[in-house]
């Protein structure tokens, strides 16, 4: 599969930035408008990843700064709010799996640039909810107020992920920007590392539990 990857238009007002990566075109059942007789039309498989940008919050008056409200007219007073960047939105189209760690690699690549921190949407899928926890552990994300515990709250892809379709018609894509390959390459190595660091972190771990068996297993006379 000749897989392309897109990204929304470089706009600094833009409030998100999305990432998708486009798989071969295939035909999907549709409708007509007028008649309502099923046709099959053009489009594509996608994985894409939609992050809100974040940013810092200069209010008006400092007071209005939650932190600020329960500080001591003489103590020091906070000048801003930081907010973290979001990943609102991960997609990913049974046939695209493949590329869902590149978009979400950009992503996490775009949150770093904007130096805010990154967290993830309140609101999870069973799968995002995996994904979310691990990048908890890892300390990749940080956990979202509204959902500390990355708690499942939908039934996306409910029924599993190797039956679950994302599909955009070729208009689509008019509207986004072809990826450059070095920041699609930046994104792959981003998750190369990630995946590294969490092998790394298993085997430490195991290492650790094996340790800990072996010391329990040294009964009296049996060292």
């Amino acid at each position: 599969m000749a897989i392309k990857y897109f990204k929304s238009p470089d706009n600094p007002y833009a409030s998100s930035t999305q990432f998708t990566a486009q798989g071969d075109e295939t035909l999907v059942p549709d409708y007509e408008i007028d008649t309502g007789k099923e046709i099959m039309t053009p489009a594509h498989p996608v994985a894409e990843v939609e992050l809100r940008r974040g940013g810092y919050d200069y209010p008006e008056g400092n007071r209005d700064i939650l932190p600020n409200v329960f500080t001591d007219t003489d103590e020091q007073l906070q000048l801003f709010d930081a907010q973290p960047s979001i990943i609102t939105g991960a997609f990913a189209d049974h046939r695209m799996r493949s590329a869902t760690p590149v978009v979400l690699g950009m992503a996490i690549n775009e949150a770093q640039k904007i130096g805010t921190g990154l967290t993830y949407s309140d609101d999870l899928s069973q799968h995002s909810s995996k994904l979310a926890k691990r990048g908890i552990d890892m300390g990749i994300v940080t956990p979202n107020k509204s959902n500390i515990k990355a708690a499942q709250t939908n039934d996306i892809a409910v029924t599993g992920l190797d039956t679950y379709e994302e599909v955009h018609t070729p208009a689509y894509f008019q509207d986004l920007d072809e990826a450059h390959p070095d920041e699609v390459e930046a994104g792959r190595k981003t998750i190369r590392g990630i995946a590294r660091q969490s092998l790394a972190a298993r085997k430490s771990h195991m290492g650790e539990q094996f340790q800990t068996t072996n010391e329990q297993m040294k009964l009296p006379g049996f060292d």
